[in-house]
């Protein structure tokens, strides 16, 4: 990330376009300058009308980019407050006059939303998809076939956690109906043993605990819990990457001890009379 730019930068910037530059684009390059998330954004030195770029007019001013020759433009042909917003496929550039230039009030805020939101979303699949790569790879390596347990379908564990009055969390269900009811070294609760007690749903045992899932809001949020315990994990898959480590460390403690030797204590014979 850049320094935040200066309202000299900023000046010259609307000078060379010969218009304001929206508010909220403004303050952004204020308050930081040019980001390279939640995509690559140009700070005021880069703001410049371009012609025969990729059959892009000049009346777009590129502002961010996604990095694959794709930009995000002002639409500098209104003088309004809040310039409209065009994205600008360089493989497929559409039509001028099929272009959307329409402009809310708070145009640049609104977008710069939908970026962070669009990123976000990214990150966590993506740290997803590490975290079941990993629980695949312990799973296989720590869980004996003999104690999977069935898979309960999709429909089943919906139809178990309604009647219940509660929500069927997609990661544990997911979860629950590719890989089965595990024995050991978690053991997973069939969606006819699974049961809420504080308003929370038990859907496995660890331990001396319970483990379940905790609801806050409407339901659209849940944490897993250990009961009694204090212990609390954003997602299902942290909670059950750290269940197989521990088992892990724990099956590696047990078989150190099982290979220390011995060593009795010799018995001396009695002295002779």
């Amino acid at each position: 990330m850049a320094r935040p730019a200066s309202d000299e930068a900023i000046v010259r910037a609307e000078a060379r376009l010969g218009l304001p530059l929206p508010t909220g684009f403004a303050r952004l390059l204020r308050e930081l300058g040019a980001c390279d998330w939640p995509t690559c954004i140009f700070g005021p030195d880069a703001l410049v009308r371009e012609e025969g770029i990729a059959e892009r007019p000049a009346w777009l001013v590129a502002f961010a980019t996604d990095g694959g020759g794709n930009d995000d433009c002002f639409d500098v042909r209104s003088p309004a407050p809040e310039l409209p917003i065009v994205f600008w496929d360089h493989e497929v550039p559409r039509p001028l006059d099929q272009l959307d230039s329409s402009a809310s009030e708070d145009a640049f805020l609104d977008w710069l939303e939908e970026r962070i939101h669009a990123a976000l979303t990214q990150e966590r699949r993506e740290r997803r998809a590490e975290l079941e790569l990993r629980i695949t790879t312990e799973m296989e390596r720590m869980v004996p076939v003999s104690a999977r347990g069935f898979s309960p379908s999709p429909r089943e564990v919906v139809a178990a956690t309604q009647e219940l009055g509660k929500t069927a969390p997609e990661p544990w269900r997911y979860f629950l109906c590719t890989f089965g009811c595990w024995e050991r070294p978690v053991r997973f609760l069939a969606p006819s043993e699974l049961v809420v007690e504080h308003d929370r749903l038990i859907f496995a045992h660890s331990m001396d605990d319970a483990v379940a899932y905790s609801f806050e809001g409407r339901g659209e949020t849940a944490t897993v819990v250990a009961m009694p315990g204090a212990e609390r994990w954003t997602t299902f898959e942290e909670w059950l990457l750290v269940m197989l480590e521990r088992a892990s460390i724990a099956a590696a403690t047990r078989s150190t001890w099982t290979k220390v030797p011995i060593r009795r204590r010799r018995t001396l014979a009695p002295d002779a009379d």
